[in-house]
Protein backbone atom coordinates (compact mmCIF):
# COMPACT_ATOMS: atom_id res chain seq x y z
CA UNK A 1 0.00 0.00 0.00
CA UNK A 2 1.92 3.57 -1.12
CA UNK A 3 2.50 6.32 1.03
CA UNK A 4 -0.96 8.52 -0.17
CA UNK A 5 -3.43 5.60 -0.71
CA UNK A 6 -2.54 4.49 3.19
CA UNK A 7 -3.01 8.00 4.75
CA UNK A 8 -6.75 7.81 2.91
CA UNK A 9 -7.19 4.75 3.95
CA UNK A 10 -6.47 5.16 7.53
CA UNK A 11 -8.45 8.94 7.03
CA UNK A 12 -11.23 6.98 5.68
CA UNK A 13 -10.81 4.11 9.11
CA UNK A 14 -10.77 6.88 11.83
CA UNK A 15 -13.92 8.53 9.83
CA UNK A 16 -16.07 4.82 10.36
CA UNK A 17 -15.03 5.75 14.42
CA UNK A 18 -12.02 2.98 14.03
CA UNK A 19 -9.33 3.91 16.40
CA UNK A 20 -5.91 3.72 14.91
CA UNK A 21 -2.21 4.60 16.87
CA UNK A 22 1.10 3.80 16.46
CA UNK A 23 2.91 1.91 18.90
CA UNK A 24 5.69 -0.47 19.31
CA UNK A 25 5.27 -4.34 19.32
CA UNK A 26 8.11 -6.86 19.74
CA UNK A 27 8.42 -8.37 16.13
CA UNK A 28 8.18 -11.92 17.46
CA UNK A 29 4.66 -10.96 18.73
CA UNK A 30 3.49 -10.17 15.42
CA UNK A 31 1.95 -12.83 12.78
CA UNK A 32 1.78 -11.95 8.94
CA UNK A 33 -0.90 -13.03 6.70
CA UNK A 34 1.03 -13.04 3.62
CA UNK A 35 2.79 -16.10 2.15
CA UNK A 36 5.43 -15.49 0.37
CA UNK A 37 8.47 -13.20 0.98
CA UNK A 38 11.54 -12.19 -1.08
CA UNK A 39 14.48 -13.27 0.78
CA UNK A 40 16.57 -11.53 -1.29
CA UNK A 41 14.29 -8.19 0.08
CA UNK A 42 14.44 -9.10 3.40
CA UNK A 43 18.30 -10.05 3.64
CA UNK A 44 19.11 -6.94 1.86
CA UNK A 45 17.19 -5.00 4.79
CA UNK A 46 19.24 -6.90 7.50
CA UNK A 47 22.36 -6.29 5.72
CA UNK A 48 21.36 -2.06 5.47
CA UNK A 49 20.54 -2.44 9.34
CA UNK A 50 23.93 -4.57 10.02
CA UNK A 51 25.94 -1.62 7.94
CA UNK A 52 23.81 0.62 10.28
CA UNK A 53 22.24 2.89 7.10
CA UNK A 54 18.55 1.35 7.41
CA UNK A 55 16.16 0.16 10.67
CA UNK A 56 13.53 -1.68 9.09
CA UNK A 57 11.97 -1.73 12.44
CA UNK A 58 11.65 2.09 12.94
CA UNK A 59 9.63 2.40 9.57
CA UNK A 60 5.84 1.92 10.78
CA UNK A 61 3.82 -1.32 8.93
CA UNK A 62 0.08 -1.70 9.10
CA UNK A 63 -1.53 -4.09 11.46
CA UNK A 64 -4.89 -5.47 12.85
CA UNK A 65 -5.09 -5.17 16.14
CA UNK A 66 -8.69 -6.22 17.45
CA UNK A 67 -8.98 -10.10 16.53
CA UNK A 68 -10.50 -12.91 18.79
CA UNK A 69 -7.25 -14.34 19.78
CA UNK A 70 -5.81 -10.72 20.63
CA UNK A 71 -3.15 -11.13 17.88
CA UNK A 72 -1.54 -8.70 15.77
CA UNK A 73 -1.83 -9.06 12.05
CA UNK A 74 0.49 -7.46 9.85
CA UNK A 75 -1.63 -6.24 6.77
CA UNK A 76 1.07 -4.49 4.98
CA UNK A 77 5.12 -4.04 5.77
CA UNK A 78 5.63 -7.79 5.66
CA UNK A 79 9.55 -7.28 4.38
CA UNK A 80 10.08 -4.88 7.55
CA UNK A 81 8.83 -7.43 9.41
CA UNK A 82 10.92 -10.25 8.75
CA UNK A 83 13.82 -8.54 8.89
CA UNK A 84 12.72 -6.60 12.18
CA UNK A 85 12.19 -10.10 13.53
CA UNK A 86 15.29 -11.44 12.36
CA UNK A 87 17.55 -8.71 14.22
CA UNK A 88 15.45 -9.59 16.81
CA UNK A 89 13.47 -5.69 17.38
CA UNK A 90 10.80 -4.32 18.40
CA UNK A 91 8.56 -2.82 15.35
CA UNK A 92 6.99 0.30 14.81
CA UNK A 93 3.38 -0.05 13.83
CA UNK A 94 0.61 1.73 13.03
CA UNK A 95 -2.18 -0.65 14.60
CA UNK A 96 -5.71 -0.70 13.30
CA UNK A 97 -8.01 -1.37 15.86
CA UNK A 98 -10.51 -3.61 12.97
CA UNK A 99 -10.89 -6.97 12.77
CA UNK A 100 -8.12 -8.27 9.78
CA UNK A 101 -10.93 -10.29 7.77
CA UNK A 102 -12.47 -6.97 7.18
CA UNK A 103 -9.24 -4.93 6.54
CA UNK A 104 -8.42 -7.63 4.19
CA UNK A 105 -11.44 -7.28 2.51
CA UNK A 106 -11.89 -3.63 2.29
CA UNK A 107 -8.29 -2.74 1.01
CA UNK A 108 -9.21 -5.38 -2.09
CA UNK A 109 -11.89 -2.27 -3.28
CA UNK A 110 -9.91 0.55 -1.80
CA UNK A 111 -9.30 2.92 -4.36
CA UNK A 112 -5.60 2.89 -5.67
CA UNK A 113 -4.68 -0.67 -3.94
CA UNK A 114 -2.69 -2.79 -6.14
CA UNK A 115 -4.41 -5.76 -6.54
CA UNK A 116 -1.60 -8.28 -7.21
CA UNK A 117 -0.33 -7.09 -3.70
CA UNK A 118 -2.73 -8.94 -2.19
CA UNK A 119 -2.65 -12.16 -4.28
CA UNK A 120 -0.28 -14.03 -1.78
CA UNK A 121 -2.26 -12.78 1.41
CA UNK A 122 -3.80 -15.71 3.65
CA UNK A 123 -5.70 -14.43 6.72
CA UNK A 124 -4.62 -17.45 9.75
CA UNK A 125 -6.76 -16.51 12.31
CA UNK A 126 -7.54 -19.67 13.29
CA UNK A 127 -4.25 -20.35 15.11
Amino acid sequence: VSGSVKCDFLKEKESQGVKVEKRSIPAAQLTPVQNELSRTKVAELVESFNQGSINPCKKAILVSSQNKNDNHYVIDGHHRYAACRLIGGHQEVIAIHDNVDNLLLELETFPGVRKSGLENLEVRTQR
